[in-house]
């Protein structure tokens, strides 16, 4: 071939679905294609090895509006986030070195070490909140939670972006409200009125870690976070137009790439559904992104950092305004610095070197995407129509219905890692045996179940 050869499509016969198939049957020798090459997920999908213009999605950006439209705009990066759980001057000195270092975003978790404002406060000091984002996350009493948020404006006044994440039915959902889950969102109203916000700092934020680390699949948890928020939405006071620029939503993602993806553009998909619904226009909401809690490994813990690379690379893609990446030491009992500059320094080549933050929505258009996405929001569609028709999420906590439908999930799941079907690299996979299993870190959220979650009582909820 000289060098002025040129190769064209059109010199190329096009084959035929059809040919293909049958092609694809010649190799299997007779086994059942549906045995072989498709896969059926905990959320009731099945993947198929080839996608093509033929199919529902057609290949075209969904129909219902996603990321292309309501997400992160291109060019905007999402925000790298720097968190800190720890006692004040810990969490400060942590705080100022990851925001030398890369982060541009501050989520502070209420409970263990940081308990007041005075606590808080101190954590702040010589950080600029000026233009920075400062999430104040953690369980409590939505009216505790706010009166601290408050407290701490007035001793910040700088802090304007950013805001608190309140989220009853989460926190119950964890066990860790503190409160009966009917009184707490009976005073909702009340710590809105307290705070006084009405943006840029939000003071609701969807989470469901409990749900997720319980077992739940990917379609359950976005049909719980709709719950969920329509439930906040209920208890609030104020209709959905008032509501949306205080609310925002929390995801954690799996390492499954494109299942992450598929779930941040279903979420926006749903929720713009529901904005419908409720005869408001859709409208882009803030989505926090976050390494899931179940997927990181003990042994072998350093294949965290592929983990993490995959959901920060999906977290991207898929349109989060922010992310926070697990260091690959999150789940033992011993954090190390030079864990959290991998985490960071993750952002940074996904940014900085891909520049993933360039192209709003890159993976519109992908055949086997759309079809992930729209059938994952369908499952998740039927999963928030069944919890709405026990009465709402707070219902659903409280009779239990939650903890049975996850229960056997968390199950089934268990059993396929143990029978390798689910493959965990370092754990059923590759494992090094001689490993020595180093001590562990709590959890950061008791998950919802009849053994594990004294939150899955319902007398403890009532």
């Amino acid at each position: 071939m000289s060098e002025h050869t040129s190769l064209r499509r059109e010199s190329f016969a096009r084959p035929s679905l059809q040919a293909w198939r049958a092609v694809v049957d010649r190799d299997l020798k007779g086994a059942p294609y549906e045995a072989k090459l498709l896969t059926k997920t905990p959320e009731g999908l099945t993947l198929d090895c080839l996608y093509t213009a033929n199919g529902a999605a057609s290949g075209a950006p969904s129909a219902v509006p996603t990321a292309s439209g309501l997400g992160r705009p291109a060019g905007q990066a999402w925000r790298v986030v720097a968190e800190a759980d720890c006692a004040p001057e810990e969490a400060n000195a942590q705080l100022l070195d990851e925001l030398a270092r890369g982060a541009d975003s501050i989520r502070l978790c209420l409970g263990r070490g940081l308990q007041s404002a005075a606590d808080l406060e101190r954590a702040c000091v010589g950080v600029d909140l000026a233009g920075r984002e400062l999430v104040l996350a953690g369980p409590g009493e939505p009216l505790a939670l706010a009166a601290l948020a408050s407290a701490f404006a007035e001793r910040r006044p700088d802090w304007a972006e950013g805001g608190l994440a309140l989220d009853p039915c989460g926190s119950a959902a964890a066990g860790t409200l503190g409160a009966p889950l009917a009184a707490s969102l009976g005073r909702l109203s009340a710590a809105l009125d307290l705070l006084g916000w009405g943006g840029p700092r939000r003071a609701l934020e969807v989470g469901t870690g409990a749900f997720h680390a319980a077992g739940a699949s990917e379609a359950d948890d976005l049909g719980f976070a709709l719950a969920s928020a329509l439930e906040l939405v209920r208890h609030s006071g104020r209709s959905l137009a008032e509501l949306r620029p205080l609310l925002g939503f929390s995801l954690q993602l799996p390492s499954d790439l494109f299942l992450a993806i598929a779930k941040l553009r279903a979420l926006r998909a749903l929720w713009a559904r529901v904005e419908e619904v409720c005869g408001v226009e859709p409208a882009p909401i803030f989505v926090h992104a976050q390494s899931a809690w179940r997927e990181l490994s003990v042994r072998d813990p350093w294949v965290n950092v592929l983990r993490g690379t995959a959901t920060g690379f999906a977290a991207a893609v898929g349109g989060a305004n922010s992310l926070a990446i697990a260091p690959w030491d999150a789940c033992l009992a011993t954090q190390t610095e030079g864990a959290r500059r991998v985490a960071r320094n993750t952002h940074t080549i996904l940014r900085e070197e891909s520049h993933l933050h360039r192209v709003a929505d890159p993976g519109a258009g992908s055949y086997y995407l759309e079809e992930l996405t729209a059938g994952l929001a369908r499952e998740a569609w039927g999963v928030f129509q069944a919890v709405e028709g026990q009465g709402g999420m707070a219902q659903a906590l409280t009779s239990g219905w939650i903890a049975a439908r996850l229960a056997p999930q968390a199950a089934a799941r268990a059993k396929l890692v143990a029978k390798r079907r689910h493959a965990v690299t370092g754990v059923s996979d590759f494992p090094l045996l001689s490993e020595e299993p180093p001590p562990t870190a709590p959890s950061p959220a008791q998950p919802v179940g009849p053994k594990d979650a004294p939150a899955a009582d319902a007398d403890s909820l009532r």
